[in-house]
């Protein structure tokens, strides 16, 4: 989680944030559905959206949209590896999976750095998953042809607090959309990031840095995507 910003310079700038929806006063509530999109970035290979009003945080929750050059099971199968996350999510320095639910659902600790003076950050997030399976012909196997994921932050009673020079933020039902395309050949990938670093950190620096994110997410899974000691999890088979 680099704050790659004069840090200094933006304590001295002023913005303005509207906060009136999405509201978290219920932490269990699904907020996706109240969210309204704008358009703040388009390329070629992926679109980038912002929510028209902040959270009750502050924080402007963030879309991406993509077409990914690799086929689903491919796709499913690094997002799904927990252990070797910290090669490729944006500035993660370690992952884990504390507490394994089923196949399709597990609570996840995450770290990310962060420069100093600023405390690197922890995550604690459920995330819970659903695979779309088409019936295949002539009596075959079915196959995988599409794939959400919910996750949102997860309060622990029987885990310790975080660290010394480490804070918890939380991650407000973020959710991930995976749907195959082009004749299996490529991914459709939609990501919804909408995470509070809480801490002192004034939130329009926040807001600033998560502008940055979905597209360094994007293009580092894509590299991940590329390697060759890759290998199919018998999950997505």
């Amino acid at each position: 989680m680099k704050l790659i910003i004069p840090l200094l310079l933006c304590l001295f700038t002023t913005t303005n944030i509207t906060t009136a929806a999405p509201s978290a006063s219920d932490p269990n509530k699904d907020l996706m559905p109240e969210i309204k999109w704008e358009l703040l970035k388009e390329a070629s290979e992926y679109k980038i959206f912002r929510g028209k009003t902040a959270h009750e945080s502050g924080i402007y929750p963030l879309k991406m949209e993509a077409t990914i050059a690799a086929p689903l099971p491919l796709v499913l199968t690094v997002l799904n590896d927990t252990e070797r996350k910290p090669e490729w999510v944006p500035n993660m320095l370690t992952s884990a999976t504390i507490k394994k639910v089923s196949e399709y659902e597990k609570i996840e600790r995450g770290t990310y750095d962060a420069p100093w003076p600023v405390n690197d950050r922890e995550f604690l997030v459920r995330i819970t998953a659903e695979l779309e399976l088409q019936e295949g012909s002539n009596k075959g196997p079915a196959k995988i042809v599409g794939a959400t994921a919910k996750i949102s932050s997860v309060d622990l009673s029987d885990f310790p607090p975080p660290a010394k020079g480490l804070v918890r933020g939380q991650s407000y039902n973020g959710n991930v959309v995976l749907k195959s395309v082009d004749n299996d050949t490529k991914t459709y990938f939609q990501i919804i990031f909408f995470n509070d670093f809480k801490g002192s950190l004034p939130v329009f620096i926040v807001n600033f840095v998560q502008r940055e994110w979905p597209e360094n997410f994007i293009s580092k899974l894509k590299s991940q995507l590329q390697k060759p000691n890759l290998s199919l999890s018998p999950l997505f088979l």
